[in-house]
């Protein structure tokens, strides 16, 4: 059996990052969906508390908008990555016979779609992030409370804060993904680059060997005619 090549191996890095990239986007999705059903609709992100003596009420100063715009843009992003997923391991799954599939990928849409994913993919981590951390300046205060009635609210404020780091952690590795993943396109694009280089190359000295071949032949025959 034939050993993988270097582009096989870049093939199936490119799969497997793939099929990471569609888990860590099913854990933002879930994870913050969960947080906002939590919150009757409302997002944590950007959120102020209104502390009383009996009770804490969440006041949030921009609705839904910041975590229905992460939510809804993971779900495409989680859409198109499954297709590549299973595009990738398609194409991995030929690649064992035929060890020039990888080379007949579209290299450079790939690249323009990676880098804008990856952007998207800064932009969502760095809005949950401050997101959280505007959020997070009221805990301190919020734990101070010892009354027992909003005892069950400190309570859900813990699993509150655990989905939302669940959901920046995920959003963050989705970055690091998409920076990855553009990091492969890239190393493929200039491997389809030589490829085709050495093939045109190739092409010249053949057609200078018939052509160098079909001169000795004509001399040879002027010679012997003489």
């Amino acid at each position: 059996m034939a050993r993988p090549t270097q582009t096989d191996a870049l093939l199936l890095a490119q799969t497997v990052s793939y099929a990471a990239l569609s888990i860590t986007e099913l854990f933002v999705i879930i994870s913050l969906r969960t947080t906002q059903d939590n919150l009757g609709g409302d997002c944590i992100l950007f959120a102020d508390f209104n502390l009383t003596d009996k009770a804490v009420n969440l006041s949030v100063i921009n609705e839904s908008k910041t975590c229905d715009f992460i939510v809804y843009t993971s779900i495409i992003e989680e859409c198109l990555v499954v297709l590549l997923c299973l595009y990738h391991m398609y194409m991995f799954h030929k690649s064992k016979r035929d060890t020039l599939v990888g080379e007949a990928l579209i290299v450079k849409p790939a690249l323009v779609f990676t880098f804008i994913c990856g952007v998207f993919g800064f932009i969502l981590a760095g809005t949950a992030s401050a997101g959280f951390l505007y959020t997070a300046h009221w805990f301190p205060t919020f734990y101070l409370l010892s009354d027992p009635d909003v005892w069950k609210d400190r309570e859900s404020s813990n699993n509150l804060t655990i989905n939302t780091q669940i959901t920046q952690v995920s959003l963050w590795i989705c970055c690091c993904l998409w920076i990855v993943i553009l990091a492969m396109t890239i190393v493929r694009y200039f491997h389809q680059k030589r490829l085709v280089t050495a093939k045109q190359h190739a092409a010249i000295l053949l057609e200078h060997s018939r052509t160098n071949s079909d001169e000795i032949l004509y001399e040879t025959k002027r010679n012997y005619r003489s």
